[in-house]
């Protein structure tokens, strides 16, 4: 078992996992704390039918994590130029080249080797179209590749790093666990199906769900 794979399973199959996501998830107060943003991430014109690009909607869901659209010297930022980027008809055209190699309904958790060796050239293709051409920081694009892919892509932010540490590849190290840790996968399974609210989610949502909530409750 890796150190990511051990981490994973400490955050997942502690008994409270379920509270926790349904703590994220209720629409009203908890003890005077507003419900989270985030519990709306995927909600944002859901029905859109368009995967191959990225849309305002898109990016209005990734700022409900936590992420301020425009500003100066705010660390979870995306700057007024990374917008205007992101829109541009070019980088447009090359996101969405390599949004295509990534079938909509592939599963991190069910891969097979060879759409992993695609899946991974993608990623390789679109990191540095986010990073450096549009300019987004990491935070963001991570949030905005699991919004495209959110069955494929785990969010990776400070509270999941400080959880699950920093590996070199965030997405292999995903891959692994799931492979190496069926037990995770049967857990978040039980969770989703479990919960009214939970069920439009990817496993990986679920997990990122867990895993904020009990970083953010510290």
């Amino acid at each position: 078992m890796t150190d990511f794979s051990k981490r994973l399973s400490e955050q997942v199959l502690k008994n409270d996992s379920g509270e926790l996501l349904n703590d994220y998830l209720r629409d009203d107060d908890i003890d005077g704390r507003e419900p989270r943003s985030g519990r709306l991430f995927e909600k944002f014109q859901e029905a859109e039918n368009r995967p191959f690009e990225v849309t305002p909607s898109d990016l209005l869901a990734v700022s409900q994590l936590s992420m301020k659209i425009g500003g100066r010297n705010v660390r979870d930022s995306i700057s007024e130029k990374a917008v205007i980027n992101l829109f541009e008809k070019s980088i447009q055209a090359k996101i969405s080249k390599s949004l295509a190699l990534i079938k909509p309904d592939w599963r991190l958790e069910v891969i097979s080797s060879n759409e992993l060796i695609i899946f991974n050239k993608a990623i390789a293709e679109l990191w540095p179209i986010l990073r450096e051409n549009v300019g987004l920081k990491k935070v963001a694009a991570f949030k905005l590749l699991a919004r495209k892919r959110p069955h494929m892509c785990p969010i990776r932010d400070s509270f999941a790093e400080r959880a699950l540490g920093k590996p070199k590849n965030w997405y292999a190290s995903w891959q692994d666990a799931f492979s190496q840790e069926p037990k995770v996968i049967s857990k978040l399974e039980k969770l989703r199906d479990g919960h009214s609210g939970a069920k439009h989610l990817s496993l990986l949502r679920v997990a990122d769900i867990i895993v904020w909530e009990r970083q953010a409750s510290k």
